[in-house]
């Protein structure tokens, strides 16, 4: 009898949890923590610009203003930073987008300086490439980095409207772009990612649109202009669902890999879960937990996907 009672039980919350998920989506957000506030302090932030985390759980952040990356635990705990405002090894003018490769290693789009700087997980100057220009390899205000499974390096050199990509180490390989609106071009992309596939993800922000290309640079789709504004931050989990930081309308959406919508949150506001000027943006391999940093606010929020079945259990 016990059994056949849990039996019911079980079969009655699959049966609500589906008809939420048709209902309702299959997914939904709900604020977990937040950290951080305007200041120089560990821990806090001026404009918090870029969010990546590490195949070990460490979640680095650039702190454009500050001129330093700073590295917590996922949970929001400091661990170090390092960085100040100059031109010399390891340090920084308006630092940007960042990303992670495999090994650990650190990329981070030096903005004001126009290059790219490599570091260790900890901090360690490993190499850093580009200057001021439009030739191959220089840069003018790059504003983002990925990386993907085979090591290269691909930049948003958003004030020469292109794609650039690169070896692990800097070797130019590539680029493609230009500005204007037409089907891959762009007007100052902010954010890039990168699937497992090697599909390229680009926010295209001043034309209000995600545009995706093969590795090679070749278009294969566009999604946005009608309900985009200002999208600044990309990220991507393991099913190469897209997340994007609408920074113009204080929110987030989620797409599928070719446009679909899936869901969005927002709010305008300081309070937990709400927004002001999301520009970074991070999901976790899953997509359970989605990180976002605010240049509104200051601060990092951590979401967390939860079902009707986590509702009831949690």
């Amino acid at each position: 009898m016990k059994r056949q009672f849990l039996f019911i039980l079980l079969s009655l919350v699959i049966g609500i949890n589906g008809f939420y998920a048709s209902a309702y989506g299959a997914d939904r957000y709900i604020f977990e923590s937040t950290w951080g506030d305007l200041g120089s302090a560990e821990g806090a932030f001026n404009n918090p610009n870029g969010v990546a985390l590490s195949m070990l759980g460490a979640l680095y952040v650039s702190d454009m203003w500050n001129h330093r990356i700073q590295k917590f635990t996922k949970n929001g705990d400091y661990i170090m930073s390092w960085g100040s405002q100059g031109t010399g090894d390891g340090q920084f003018e308006l630092p940007g987008g960042l990303a992670v490769n495999l090994a650990g290693n650190v990329y981070v789009a030096d903005r004001g300086n126009h290059r790219i700087q490599k570091f260790s997980a900890n901090g360690r100057f490993i190499t850093a490439w580009g200057s001021a220009g439009s030739q191959p390899g220089q840069f003018l205000f790059p504003s983002d980095v990925a990386v993907d499974l085979l090591g290269n390096v691909y930049v948003a050199d958003a004030y020469n409207h292109r794609i650039q990509k690169f070896t692990k180490n800097g070797d130019f390989i590539k680029s493609w772009g230009s500005e204007g609106t037409l089907a891959g071009q762009f007007n100052r992309p902010f954010g890039i990612a990168v699937d497992l596939s090697g599909k390229v993800y680009v926010a295209d922000t001043e034309n209000n649109r995600i545009q995706k290309f093969t590795a090679d640079g070749a278009f294969i789709i566009t999604w946005g202009e009608d309900n985009l504004n200002t999208p600044c931050g990309i990220s991507l989990d393991g099913k190469d669902r897209v997340y994007v930081a609408d920074a113009g309308n204080n929110r987030i959406k989620k797409f599928t890999s070719t446009g679909e919508p899936i869901r969005s949150w927002d709010g305008s506001g300081s309070d937990n879960g709400e927004f002001v000027a999301p520009y970074a943006i991070e999901a976790t391999f899953s997509g359970k937990y989605v990180y976002v940093g605010e240049n509104g606010n200051d601060r990092i929020q951590k979401f967390r996907r939860m079902g009707l079945l986590e509702d009831l259990f949690k």
